[in-house]
């Protein structure tokens, strides 16, 4: 019996038991469509996360002092403005700006609701930090620091929600922050879409917050802050110098706040964007490692599931397998058959739920706004994966039937 007729055989006995073979199939069809599925959302929230990163500045370091350590002293560690600035000027040629940020957070009353707003006091030179797409306006001066002006610069959503849709630049702007209230003017108007975070925020029930930048000068004034800040924010001119600059930068700190003491302590570190981006898509593909290998256990039961059948298939089958026999069906033949039919089984079992993986990563992905495409590969590789549980899974049942005795095969009833 040639492979042609061997396949048809085994298409035929299939197609007899129709509605068994596509319970066989189940299995493989809910395992390869769960791990497509979460291969391509994981891929696709990896992709985003990295989007959001490079809007977000994947060249942002972050240089603070080090709350971990009880040795730490605000005031004596702390930095001051004179010192941030002195930093800027010193690694002029690795970075394009530094900046501290202090925060707070207040509400707006708008027509509809009370809109959550945190309030960020930066440097005149902070949008070099921070890519904002500024749409109406003006951002920071150093004027609007050394003046200590009640300015801001606001989302787009805030000022229509604020303004009735009525044009906010030149408007009192006014936030409840910490039992008191005060009025901005607003100066700009800047877009930005949701990131990721934001939406996962909202999602878990979190509350929406949007940003309101004003002079740091400001901000600390109406908080009576006089202390030093914390940490202090930096963008590296190169991608490839993120790593070696954020440590250059800490070292002359150390060297230049502690004067030769404590050098052992740690007591600044530096962070980036890109290392924090990283460790995040670290932890992402280890989760969507876990939660595929949880998913392909059922490509296990599914695989015993063919196994199962296939050996109800041979003893429904002996007489027939003695009959071939004893007509001259080498052990080949036979073992080929069976194979061949737990292959395909298998194999259209594996299509279906590539399809039908391919249709939920799309719809999951449109849901959470990230892409849920699948490539050509994950395709190939899902399809040839249950051919292969097939063939595994058949081999036992296969072999068992070829080694069937043909007399004891014909006189079984």
């Amino acid at each position: 019996m040639n492979i042609i007729e061997i396949f048809r055989v085994a298409v035929a006995s299939i197609w007899a038991n129709k509605m068994r073979s596509f319970l066989t199939m189940l299995g493989i069809i809910i395992g390869i469509a769960s791990v497509i599925t979460i291969m391509a959302l994981g891929q696709g929230s990896q992709e985003k996360i990295g989007s959001e990163f490079q809007s977000f500045g994947v060249n942002r370091i972050y240089i603070t002092v080090n709350w971990q350590n009880e040795d730490t002293d605000i005031m004596r560690d702390g930095f001051t403005d004179e010192e941030i600035k002195t930093i800027g000027k010193v690694f002029s040629s690795d970075i394009t700006a530094a900046s501290p940020v202090e925060y707070m957070q207040g509400k707006v009353k708008t027509a509809g609701s009370i809109e959550n707003v945190s309030l960020q006091g930066v440097y005149d030179n902070y949008d070099q930090i921070e890519i904002l797409n500024l749409t109406k306006g003006r951002f920071l001066r150093d004027s609007d620091l050394k003046s200590q002006r009640s300015v801001a610069i606001i989302d787009k959503k805030l000022a229509q929600a604020a303004f009735k849709g009525e044009n906010a630049l030149g408007k009192r702007l006014y936030v409840e922050m910490g039992g008191r209230r005060a009025g901005f003017t607003v100066i700009g108007i800047y877009e930005r879409p949701e990131s990721i975070f934001e939406q996962l925020n909202q999602s878990l029930g979190g509350t929406p917050s949007t940003y309101l930048y004003c002079p740091i000068t400001t901000l600390r004034a109406m908080l009576n802050s006089t202390g030093k800040y914390s940490a202090f924010e930096a963008i590296v001119k190169r991608t490839e110098d993120v790593d070696a600059v954020t440590d250059r930068i800490v070292s002359y700190v150390e060297k230049s706040k502690l004067r030769g003491e404590k050098p052992d302590e740690d007591i600044y570190i530096g962070m980036s964007a890109k290392e924090q981006m990283q460790q995040l898509d670290s932890v992402l593909g280890v989760v969507s490692a876990v939660i595929g290998a949880i998913a392909a256990i059922s490509l296990l039961v599914g695989g015993i599931g063919i196994m199962n059948i296939m050996l109800v298939s041979v003893t429904e089958r002996t007489r027939e397998i003695g009959i071939r026999k004893a007509i001259g069906a080498t052990k080949r033949s036979i073992l080929l058959q069976f194979l061949v039919e737990s292959m395909i089984i298998s194999g259209i079992g594996g299509l279906a739920g590539t399809l039908l993986g391919v249709g939920a990563a799309a719809i999951a992905g449109n849901i959470m706004g990230i892409s849920g495409l699948v490539n050509m590969m994950t395709v190939v590789i899902a399809v040839s994966f249950s051919c292969g549980v097939g063939i595994f899974f058949g081999i036992y049942p296969a072999n068992k039937a070829a080694k069937m005795d043909p007399i004891e095969a014909l006189r079984y009833e």
